[in-house]
């Protein structure tokens, strides 16, 4: 997705909640992981999960430049969600 949004004002960002920080940016690189990859520390992932709602992995959300949440659990990237993302930048 970070490739077929690259040239519009979209960002795929990445956070690992679950693994160990040498695990997490190995797997990023054997996976040619794109986007902005964050690692969660401290009571950050705590925040994430009561403020989103998360009960498993992976965990999408559509959020704006502002903060706003357009979607808290939209259709994964293999189920169709561009053309959802596509019709929220046009606007």
């Amino acid at each position: 997705m970070a490739e077929e949004f690259k040239d519009k004002d979209f960002c795929l960002i990445n956070i690992c909640m679950e693994t160990k920080k040498d695990a997490w940016i190995k797997s990023l690189s054997q996976l040619k992981v794109e986007g902005l990859n964050l690692f969660a520390t401290g009571n950050c992932d705590n925040n994430l999960f009561n403020s989103y709602f998360i009960y498993g992995w992976p965990h999408y959300a559509l959020i704006d430049k502002n903060g706003e949440v357009y979607s808290n659990n939209p259709n994964r990237p293999s189920d169709g969600i561009s053309e959802y993302i596509n019709k929220l930048l046009s606007k």
